[in-house]
């Protein structure tokens, strides 16, 4: 062969590679995509499956934390929810695994809002979520009610997983329902024990009245 036919065939054969490693690039690009879908996909039905557990109020936030520490890498959880008749945040669980971040000051017991708890989490390098049910009150756009904060944080040495944001805000509205719920199954069950407590050491009659009818 003379010299221009192989240095043709030459540049034709180092073009043909670059396509072959360029499509075997996208071929694991589309490989990892759906690995980290199928995984997001999981990892939602898991959450989910805890959320049906009906389990009290700590049990559910513990058990929650912990499913979301292992899925997204975190070091450490927190929980903050808000309170049926008060204002403000409090901490009602916290996670964390070996060699967890060491906030200073520590992660707060109470806080005035998410306003602060997102600010919390920027000084300490962790990252949070509003949990928010959406109320339709006959409005056009139904109007956000915030029921709690739940926040992330990273290990030293290991970040979070690089889905974690899309993650927790594909499932933030249904683990702000699923708190509420338990909130108000743990109000109800507080008022039946202490409407119990009273018919059962009442000595007089006890009479109730339907005031609409």
């Amino acid at each position: 062969m003379t010299e221009p036919v192989l240095q043709s065939l030459a540049e034709e054969t180092q073009d043909l590679a670059g396509r072959v490693a360029t499509l075997e690039a996208e071929r694991r690009r589309i490989l990892r995509e759906a690995q980290q879908e199928a995984d997001t996909v999981f990892a939602q039905y898991q959450l989910s499956q805890l959320l049906a557990s009906g389990d009290s109020l700590h049990d559910l936030a513990e058990a929650v934390l912990e499913e979301l520490t292992r899925g997204t890498g975190a070091a450490a959880a927190a929980l903050w929810l808000a309170p049926p008749a008060a204002t403000g945040l409090e901490r009602v669980a916290t996670v964390s695994v070996e060699a967890g971040p060491t906030p200073d000051p520590p992660i707060p017991d109470r806080l005035p809002g998410s306003a602060a708890a997102v600010s919390w989490c920027a000084a300490h390098g962790w990252y949070g979520v509003a949990l928010e049910e959406q109320r339709d009150l006959g409005l056009a756009d139904p109007v956000p009610a915030a029921v709690g904060f739940l926040a992330l944080g990273a290990a030293r040495e290991r970040p979070l997983a690089p889905d974690h944001a899309r993650f927790l805000s594909l499932v933030r509205h249904e683990l702000a329902i699923a708190f509420r719920a338990a909130q108000l199954r743990e109000t109800l069950d507080h008022e039946r024990a202490v409407l119990g407590a009273i018919l059962e050491g009442a000595r007089d009659a006890i009479v109730a009245v339907d005031a609409e009818r």
